[in-house]
């Protein structure tokens, strides 16, 4: 089994509007790690797809109170990390999953 790491830098900071130069101190590398035989594995990339999901929310999140706007930027930080994960592992099942998550309906293939 390969084992591989994807790493990603969310700039949630860019979201909240912050200066650029701010934004690269409070950024920070978000690595996941998967092998790849796991998404072949029956159940396999549903769960690595949560594993990467918590990762994700993990990073875009802090704890204690938020106001409205802290709590649309996290999400919209989680939103983002999550899809750019996902186009990085590149494996078409495991995109199909991603926009079921979503709410998106993918055409059967004929």
């Amino acid at each position: 089994m390969t084992l591989r790491l994807i790493t990603i830098v969310p700039l949630f900071v860019l979201l909240a509007g912050a200066e650029p130069a701010s934004a690269a101190e409070g950024s920070y590398p978000v690595g996941f790690r998967y092998e790849a035989g796991e998404l072949a594995a029956p159940g396999g990339a549903e769960r690595v797809y949560r594993r990467l999901s918590r990762e994700a929310f993990g990073a875009c999140t802090t704890s204690g109170r938020k106001s409205l706007r802290e709590a649309a930027v996290a999400r919209e930080c989680y939103a983002r990390l999550v899809a750019e994960l996902v186009e990085k592992i590149g494996d078409a099942g495991f995109s199909a999953i991603h926009a079921e998550a979503n709410g998106e309906r993918r055409l059967a293939s004929r």
